[in-house]
């Protein structure tokens, strides 16, 4: 199940955060990927953008970003840490110039582990506006709302 908590605006000024699980197989912890964004202090027109991956076994995971359009942006390295259940958190972090930020520009964290079903990736996307819809998921982005995976 895919949930928003939190609020989106065009600019993407305000801090927002949802969840994705997808079912684990029988050796496996089910993987929740999440992403957040938040303006870094200090930093005028940077928006940091953090995707985490969280409660995994095995440790094997890689999150890679994808950005549509002319944005400007870096990435930092994926840091990973051991819960003390033993399974696994990962987390990357982009940083992108919000005044080149624009209405058809989409950043998308994509996630591949082994738990994913089918095995394989997950992606992760939002666009600056007030609703988002990609192909696989149903996002509402608006304060309060659920959001569901389609059914094909």
């Amino acid at each position: 199940m895919l949930r928003f908590l939190g609020s989106l605006s065009c600019a993407i000024f305000l801090t927002q955060f949802f969840f994705l699980t997808s079912v684990g197989t029988n050796h496996s912890l089910p993987l929740q990927s999440g992403f957040r964004s938040e303006p870094e202090s200090g930093t005028s027109g940077i928006q940091t953008l953090t995707c985490v991956a969280a409660g995994f076994l095995p440790r094997d995971l890689n999150v890679s970003w994808m950005v549509t359009g002319d944005v400007p942006h870096e990435t930092e390295s994926a840091s990973l840490t051991v819960n003390s259940d033993g399974t696994f958190t990962l987390s990357s972090r982009l940083s992108l110039q919000t005044p080149d930020w624009h209405l058809g520009s989409a950043v998308t964290c994509q996630v591949q582990h082994i738990t994913l079903i089918p095995p394989g990736t997950e992606r992760i996307s939002f666009t600056p506006s007030k609703s988002f819809c990609n192909k696989e998921w149903d996002i509402r982005i608006e304060k309060g709302a659920n959001c569901s995976k389609r059914v094909k």
